[in-house]
């Protein structure tokens, strides 16, 4: 009877005249009734927070579910308003309409990052925005969507989001999984969104705003076989890394991978992968004196650094 009625209102058949439908929909809140609402959880969400009239926030998140979101007050939001004052009307505002900002802490966000002086001016100013939990993380999110929205890369949202991602443990976070996000739509993701994505997290993984080992969602289990797209942003990501870290720098950044247990599977893959798909440089870097030969010579140092997980005790 559930599903009968359910697919009867998908598909726009329910009668709200016929006496039938009375019934049913009686039968229906009998047998919720009978079956006890409060037990009830539709994907996470229970019953009671589905029926409460006024919904307040994001209402839906389990966090608010559970009491844990924390909404911004009347100083926040007063904080937020004056941002989207101050550009009402602006070229600010039409830009982040256009790229889909649909709430005013995203907008109030963009108008920051977008409209400041330099990195030092935008990251004070999103300090002192008085954002809490998941309003906070929009911070990172909406400074990804701006890199990845630009034609050309541009290395300004590098610095911003790797002072932010050192700044706070919250905004490291907020980095890594917004990067595993993107990660898993690289197929239909264009070649500048992707060209975007990989200087972004180069500039972050060579500065320490986060860890290499972000990229341990990859599926490394058979680097024969990867997606093109996923191929080319790996190329594109490892060899701007080797040509623009010193040998020290890459010893360091390949050996602490190697020596975390929860990355053995990767760095047997990375090895697997700049073995097959690093033969040769990329367009890129072609034009370099002596190129191939040194990026012959960044490989045999990375893979050596990959392997010192093998002669580590265990």
């Amino acid at each position: 009877l559930m599903l009968e009625t359910v697919c009867a209102v998908k598909n726009n058949k329910l009668s709200v005249t016929g006496g039938k439908s009375s019934a049913q929909s009686t039968a229906l809140l009998k047998l919720v009734k009978n079956r006890g609402v409060d037990g009830f959880r539709i994907k996470g969400i229970p019953w009671s927070a589905l029926t409460v009239e006024k919904k307040v926030g994001l209402w839906w998140l389990p966090a608010a579910i559970e009491g844990g979101l924390p909404a911004l007050d009347s100083h926040g939001m007063e904080s937020v308003r004056m941002i989207l004052k101050d550009n009402h009307g602006s070229d600010l505002l039409k830009s982040a309409a256009k790229q889909r900002m649909n709430t005013d802490v995203r907008r109030a966000v963009f108008c920051v990052i977008m409209g400041a002086e330099d990195y030092v001016d935008a990251f004070e100013k999103l300090l002192r925005l008085p954002l809490k939990g998941v309003q906070e993380r929009e911070i990172i999110r909406v400074l990804v969507d701006c890199c990845l929205h630009e034609s050309v890369y541009n290395g300004y949202y590098g610095v911003l989001g790797n002072k932010l991602c050192v700044s706070s443990q919250s905004h490291k976070f907020t980095m890594q999984y917004c990067m595993w996000d993107h990660l898993k739509t690289l197929e239909t993701m264009d070649t500048r969104r992707l060209g975007n994505l990989s200087h972004l997290l180069l500039h972050l993984i060579s500065h320490g705003g986060v860890s290499l080992s972000v990229l341990r969602v990859v599926d490394w289990q058979d680097a024969f076989s990867m997606p093109e797209r996923l191929i080319l942003f790996l190329r594109l990501l490892m060899e701007n890394l080797l040509f623009s870290m010193d040998d020290a720098q890459l010893q360091k950044l390949f050996g602490r991978l190697s020596q975390q247990p929860a990355c053995v599977g990767m760095c047997e893959g990375l090895s697997t992968f700049v073995r097959i798909h690093m033969q040769r440089c990329l367009p890129s870097h072609q034009s370099k004196d002596g190129a191939d030969h040194l990026l012959l010579a960044k490989k045999r140092l990375v893979l050596s650094a990959l392997a010192s997980h093998e002669d580590s005790p265990l």
